[in-house]
């Protein structure tokens, strides 16, 4: 496992990437979109394990952090959904170059699956397309956060504040990200993968 930056200087992003462990690599590889805010945390542990497997199978895997989340440059709230979808192609070209092949299947779980559904969409860069849990819109995926939100109860961590950013265990969303991640809707994307 390999940790490293990558992308712009002015904004890099942070990946980790898994060679092939097994005899012989195989010609495609494979990118892991990750969820946001608590999902990231609680499923960080089965990516890691799941990059683990893949690279033990033949494969070259990356998992990697959109700008404004995890390590990757930026403030969350700063990020757009047009700049999320730009480090997914960053991310692919990147996986591309650092594992000498031109397939990349990508993975994509909860809010990740959207994003790299999204991304996939009028593209061909992107060989295979799984989306594992997916987000099925962003509107609705606000609803769930508020739902949630309001299960946990209302505190400094639990709530939307008055610019309209909402804060969930820690993890804001702001205004403009939350109307921009209202126009994803699943339903409507042609994914090309």
């Amino acid at each position: 496992m390999n940790p490293f930056f990558f992308g712009s200087s002015a904004q890099p992003l942070y990946g980790v990437h898994h060679p092939h462990k097994a005899q012989q690599m195989r010609q495609e590889s494979v990118l892991l979109c990750p969820p946001f805010g608590q999902e990231y945390m609680r499923s960080h542990r089965a990516y890691r394990q799941l990059a683990m497997l893949l690279a033990m199978q033949g494969y070259s895997v990356m998992r990697f952090d959109y700008r404004g989340t995890g390590d990757s440059s930026g403030e969350i709230e700063n990020a757009t959904v047009e700049g999320w979808l730009e480090d997914i192609d960053v991310a692919v070209e990147e996986l591309k170059e650092t594992a000498c092949v031109d397939k990349v299947n990508v993975v994509g779980l909860r809010l990740g699956a959207l994003l790299a559904a999204a991304a996939s969409t009028g593209k061909s860069q992107i060989h295979k397309l799984v989306l594992w849990d997916p987000v099925i819109s962003g509107t609705r995926y606000d609803e769930e956060l508020q739902k949630a939100m309001q299960m946990e109860g209302a505190s400094v961590c639990n709530r939307v504040d008055e610019n309209e950013t909402l804060h969930f265990n820690g993890f804001p969303l702001v205004k403009k990200l939350r109307q921009e991640l209202g126009t994803l809707d699943l339903l409507d994307l042609n994914p090309k993968a």
